[in-house]
């Protein structure tokens, strides 16, 4: 119906029926207050929504999204009651109050997301901007403060709100909490079942990644501000949509909702949940609805106490709120295997397969290697990087030949890890030129390099906690195939999962891989974006010594069809490679050479080694 897994189309049937028959019970067997009771739960569900999307799927802590919802609210009433003669004015209502917070939000989230915010920090900007609200609207009680005949009203709030109009004869000015309960669980349910489906596409697939690893997304290609931004006005829009149903259904609305009560209050429905569970925000609310009118007529501080204290409840036994449980023991089901052609290691459920990997890398990759020519090599020049006064690499020059394989060595504190997190972007250059085929790379942006051809993978496998094995690697491949359909991109996903042996944890989440498995994944997203300038940081750790033999054969292939570096400490893995080597010591150039001549280099043996006359053991 949605697409993807039957898993997650029963949970939306399952989801889209209990909704349906809710309201059709309500409706037809409920009273006018029961019908209003279950719309605002399904208003603030979908503010709640929007604070899923921004927070729980963008990853970022937005604190004003109670203040949208008060932009679309008074949004609808200004144009409810300026044009109150226009029987469709009450829908051009709630279009405007979406249209309104989105632009607000792209304006106001442009400073903060271009501005590399992120964090702590964005939460106490958004925070700012709903006070700032707050004290506006509360200062607007003159007759002066208003739009056309709407007036804002201060604290007081906005009266004279029209309603929509439903042409309901039997009932004053068309309205009735039926009708509207009807109108907003249609258009609720489809847009809550339009960011449900919405997950399975590319752009929220690159909006998890961002979330949940931001360097590694960026290393992919993937401008953060650019996604960050869209997700913020994208819940501003939603967080609108809601903020003009309430305003609809109450034909009132106060600055109260630019309070921190009411910002408290969303987290609270969320947390409750669930922050990652679509339909956790109305099952959050309406918990919390449920609570609020057991204590009617106690007191306005019990209802406090006990929404601070369902809040810590939450947070310490159900971190991950109450729907989410069903999702985590469907990690446990078993998985069956997927297809993939050319596996690069037999698992004990696929029996003892050997194919040559050479061949198989090459029907992947295809089956002309790059031509060598000069002016496609990458050159270093003068390169120089301090930390704090202390030089860490140190005018280094080198070259390296298309279509070829350098180890880059030294002992510790050599430079090699800075020079790596040079050449890939993550650290700017003090001084000095990085020249691949000709371009000047040295101040391009860490996430624009991969258009340039440089694929990264670091010492320290950089996954996405939270996606799929196969979601890796179509987020790696769409990063140099952008032109690709998303369906032909997961079949190429699905060949470099039998390629690595990983088809049998295609549907497992990277923090529930294995040590090694994690290490081959992060190299196959590396590998499979098809780089002219492939980095390679540490790639044997974790691995057992069959998938290092593997590996081996996999590099050696490589250096056919692009330029790739090595940085490790395993001279018997460099020395199997039979390459290139490339000496660091103290930020500097130590030496160049084959393995062969290093290991009767004296000095050498004795900076790798400690002492002269040592032996190298393979």
């Amino acid at each position: 119906m949605f697409g993807g897994s039957r898993m997650e189309i029963r949970s939306e049937a399952l989801f889209a029926t209990s909704w349906v028959l809710l309201s059709a019970v309500v409706v037809l067997f409920g009273s006018e207050y029961a019908s209003q009771q279950l719309g605002l739960i399904y208003v603030y569900g979908l503010l709640a929504l929007s604070f899923t999307y921004v927070w729980g799927i963008g990853g970022v802590f937005s604190l004003c999204q109670s203040a949208l919802f008060g932009v679309g609210a008074y949004t609808y009433g200004i144009i409810s009651i300026n044009f109150s003669d226009i029987p469709s004015a009450g829908f051009a209502g709630l279009l405007m109050g979406m249209v309104g917070p989105a632009i607000l939000a792209a304006a106001f989230g442009w400073f903060i997301f271009f501005g590399r915010l992120s964090g702590m920090y964005v939460a106490v900007a958004t925070l700012a901007l709903d006070l700032a609200m707050l004290t506006f609207m509360n200062g607007t009680a003159s007759p002066d403060y208003s739009v056309g005949q709407a007036a804002l009203g201060g604290q007081n709030g906005m009266v004279g709100i029209m309603p929509l109009s439903f042409g309901a004869s039997d009932v004053d000015d068309g309205f009735s909490n039926r009708y509207f309960l009807i109108f907003v669980s249609i258009v609720n349910l489809l847009v809550t079942i339009g960011v449900w489906w919405s997950l399975r596409t590319r752009w929220l697939t690159a909006i998890l990644a961002i979330r949940d690893n931001e360097l590694r997304a960026r290393t992919l290609g993937f401008d953060s501000r650019f996604y960050r931004l869209g997700v913020f006005v994208v819940g501003a829009g939603l967080a609108g949509l809601a903020g003009a149903e309430y305003a609809a259904q109450q034909m009132f609305v106060s600055t109260s909702v630019f309070g921190l009560p009411m910002a408290a209050l969303v987290i609270i429905w969320v947390l409750l949940g669930g922050k990652r569970s679509v339909p956790g925000a109305y099952v959050g609310v309406g918990l919390m609805q449920l609570l609020v009118l057991s204590l009617a007529g106690t007191g306005s501080d019990i209802e406090v106490f006990a929404s601070g204290l369902i809040m810590i409840l939450a947070v310490t036994f159900l971190p991950d709120g109450v729907l989410t449980i069903a999702s985590r023991l469907n990690r446990l089901r078993p998985v069956n295997g997927r297809r993939g052609s050319i596996p690069y290691s037999a698992g004990a459920q696929n029996g003892p397969i050997e194919v040559p990997v050479a061949a198989g890398l090459k029907s992947l990759l295809g089956p002309n290697g790059r031509s060598a020519t000069r002016e496609q090599r990458f050159t270093v020049h003068q390169l120089y990087k301090s930390f704090g006064g202390v030089s860490a690499v140190t005018d280094l020059s080198l070259e390296f030949d298309p279509a070829s394989i350098t180890c880059i060595v030294g002992p510790n504190g050599a430079g090699k890890s800075t020079l790596f997190n040079l050449i890939s972007g993550k650290f700017e250059t003090d001084r000095g030129t990085l020249i691949l085929a000709g371009t000047d790379i040295t101040r391009r942006q860490l996430e624009d390099r991969i258009e340039l051809g440089v694929s990264v993978k670091y010492q320290v496998s950089e996954l996405f906690r939270d996606l799929t094995v196969r979601q890796h690697l179509k987020l790696a491949i769409w990063a140099s195939h952008r032109h690709l359909a998303w369906g032909k991109i997961d079949d190429i996903a699905s060949d470099w999962e039998g390629f690595f042996g990983l088809q049998m944890r295609s549907r497992d989440i990277a923090a529930d891989l294995a040590h090694g498995d994690a290490q081959k994944l992060d190299i196959a997203m590396a590998i499979s974006c098809q780089p002219s300038l492939l980095l390679l940081d540490e790639p044997t750790a974790g691995l057992n010594p069959e998938e290092i033999r593997r590996l081996e054969q996999v590099i050696k292939t490589l250096g056919d069809y692009m330029t790739v570096l090595v940085i490790t400490h395993d001279f018997a893995f460099v020395s199997r490679l039979n390459s290139r080597v490339v000496v660091m010591s103290q930020g500097g150039l130590f030496g160049t050479g084959s393995v062969d001549e290093l290991k009767k280099n004296d000095e050498f043996i004795e900076l790798y080694l400690g002492k002269r006359g040592a032996t190298f053991e393979h």
